[in-house]
């Protein structure tokens, strides 16, 4: 992956910590100093560039949990956007379809991979400019046990493994061509038209 680094700002409890290369570290502040290695580790953050036109983008990363439980993901906030919702693409009878999902889970010793055409953090509604690429968006991760995770994620064209394109999701293109996909929430039968 040469040439894929992507550095990114990562907090819990309120304290920066700056990411070196591809992996961030999340670590907790203790009254002496810091923990080692915490039990969550975010690599390759990125949002994707949208033209001024589109009012959502999504949201990409990985989540390595390398603690004996598992991590659910129930919410997420981004600044200038009005609502910021879990989503899956699913394939139906050939049409690409979002689901909202109620949460994401990172099983215990495992990773949860958010990727264009896949599970994926959507940022809907834009109450700002759109933002530029090599922006740093900051994302606010939400977990089940209350736990919020601070993150900086560039916004990319491609993603830093080289996909992500408007080619490769069209699924995101749906969300910005007059909602021309069917979105179904909470994964209700049928669905309906977003």
């Amino acid at each position: 992956m040469a040439g894929s680094q992507v550095g990114a700002k990562v907090t819990r409890s309120g304290s920066w910590l700056m990411g070196k290369g591809v992996v961030v570290l999340i670590t907790a502040l203790l009254g002496v100093g810091m923990t080692a290695q915490a039990e969550l580790r975010v690599e390759q953050p990125w949002v994707r560039a949208m033209p001024e036109v589109s009012q959502h983008t999504a949201a990409y990363m990985r989540l390595i949990n390398d603690s004996d439980r598992p991590r659910r993901l129930v919410a997420a906030d981004v600044a200038g956007y009005a609502r910021v919702e879990l989503h899956e693409t699913i394939d139906q009878d050939g049409v690409a379809r979002m689901r909202q999902r109620e949460e994401l889970v990172v099983p215990p010793h495992g990773v949860l991979v958010l990727r264009p055409g896949g599970q994926h953090v959507m940022l809907m509604d834009r109450e700002r400019a759109s933002p530029a690429e090599g922006e740093l968006l900051e994302l606010v991760l939400v977990f089940d046990d209350t736990e919020q995770l601070r993150l900086e994620a560039p916004v990319l064209l491609r993603g830093p493994d080289g996909v992500g394109g408007h080619d490769d999701a069209p699924a995101l293109h749906g969300h910005d061509a007059h909602h021309a996909h069917e979105h179904d929430h909470h994964g209700s039968p049928g669905g309906h038209q977003h």
